[in-house]
C-alpha cells in the first residue's frame, strides 16, 4: 500500500461530480437535484450512491445525509413489483440493523409532477427541521468542503470521534499525529505502542481480502479470498482454525482506506478495535472505543489508549 499523488479538487467540481454519478438515472437525478437546490444549504453535507455494508451484503443509498444519518430512496416503476417490494423491505431492514440510518422513500410511480414536488418538499422540510433541532441542542457540526481535511480542529478539541468523519489525505498524514515523520509509507500497518498498532485496511473487496464494516461500525469482518494462504496464528499449524499468514495485532487504531468520487484515496478514523475471533477462515475485530484523545500539547493521549485496552482485558479475564 502506498500513498498516491493527491489532486486538489475545487468545490464546484466536487458537487458536479456528485451529480454526474447519477445522471444516467433520469428520475433519481431529477429528484436529488431538486432536493439539493431546495435545501440551498452548503452547511448540510450530502452523498450520492453511498455504500452501506451489512451482514447481507453491500447496498447503495440513492442519497445520504451523514450529519443526520438519513437516507432518501427514490422508488421508480420497478420498485412497485411485488418481488421488488419484498427485496426493498429486506434491504431496508438490513441497513437499519447494520446502522442508525433512517430511510425516507419518495415514490414517483403514477404520481403527477405536483404530487412529486410535494413529497420532495416534505423531505426538504424534514431535513431542515433536523438541522434546527441539532442547532438548538448544540449537536450540529456545519459541513464545510474546505475543512474536509483540516485535522487541526479536532486536535484543538483534543478528540477525534468516529462520527466526525475526520479525513486524512495520506497515511503519512495519519502517522504524523502519532509524532512520526515519513516522506512516504507503503505498509498497511504501523506499530505505535507495544500493544497497539495503527492499521489502514481497505474495508471493501480487494485483491487479497473481502473486508466489511458491520454492526453500525462496531465490527470489522475480514475474509481472505485465497484460503490456501492461511496458517494458524498463536496455535499449532495442525489446528483447524485458520487466519492470515502474517500475525495480526490484537489491538488496532483503524484508519480505513477509501476513495472519493474522483478516485482520490483518503483515510478516516473508525475507532480502536480488538481482535475477537480467529478462525473459520475469517478474522473479526470489535470496536472498544470510538474516540482518539489528544493531550494539551497536541500529542496522542497514550494513557487513554492503554487504559481502554487494559479495561477490556480485565473484563475478559473476569
Amino acid at each position: 500500500m502506498q500513498d498516491s499523488v493527491k489532486i486538489e479538487i475545487d468545490e464546484l467540481s466536487y458537487y458536479a461530480e456528485s451529480f454526474r454519478k447519477i445522471n444516467h438515472k433520469k428520475y433519481e437525478f431529477f429528484v436529488i437535484s431538486r432536493i439539493f437546490h431546495l435545501l440551498n444549504d452548503l452547511e448540510i453535507e450530502f452523498v450520492t450512491q453511498q455504500v452501506v455494508g451489512t451482514a447481507k451484503g453491500r447496498f447503495l443509498l440513492d442519497l445520504y445525509f451523514p450529519q443526520f444519518q438519513i437516507a432518501v430512496e427514490i422508488d421508480e416503476d420497478y420498485h412497485s413489483k411485488k418481488n421488488q417490494i419484498q427485496k426493498d423491505q429486506l434491504r431496508e431492514r438490513a441497513i437499519v440493523d447494520a446502522s442508525r440510518i433512517k430511510t425516507i422513500r419518495i415514490n414517483i410511480k403514477d404520481k403527477t409532477i405536483t404530487e412529486i414536488f410535494l413529497e420532495i418538499q416534505q423531505v426538504v422540510d424534514f431535513i431542515l427541521a433536523e438541522k434546527e433541532k441539532r442547532i438548538k441542542t448544540g449537536e450540529f457540526e456545519p459541513y464545510s468542503y474546505g475543512d474536509k481535511y483540516d485535522i487541526s480542529r479536532f486536535i484543538r478539541r483534543r478528540k477525534i470521534q468516529v462520527d466526525d468523519d475526520a479525513r486524512f489525505r495520506t497515511i503519512v498524514d495519519v502517522i504524523r499525529i502519532f509524532g512520526k515523520e515519513y516522506n512516504g509509507y507503503q505498509q498497511a500497518i504501523f506499530k505505535y505502542l507495544k500493544n497497539c498498532y495503527v492499521w489502514f485496511p481497505k474495508l471493501y473487496l480487494n485483491n487479497d481480502w473481502d473486508n466489511m464494516l458491520l454492526d453500525d461500525g462496531k465490527k470489522i469482518q475480514m475474509r481472505p479470498k485465497n484460503t490456501s494462504k492461511l496458517v494458524a496464528l498463536n496455535k499449532p499449524k495442525k489446528s483447524s482454525e485458520s487466519v492470515p499468514e502474517k500475525p495480526l495485532p490484537s489491538h488496532c487504531l483503524v484508519f480505513a482506506h477509501y476513495r472519493d468520487i474522483f478516485g482520490q484515496t483518503y483515510y478516516t478514523f473508525k475507532g480502536l478495535f480488538e481482535v475477537n475471533h480467529l478462525g473459520d477462515h475469517k478474522v473479526d475485530y470489535y470496536r472498544i472505543s470510538d474516540s482518539l484523545m489528544f493531550k494539551e500539547d497536541g500529542s496522542v493521549d497514550d494513557v487513554f489508549l492503554e487504559d481502554k485496552i487494559t479495561k477490556i482485558q480485565q473484563t475478559i479475564r473476569s
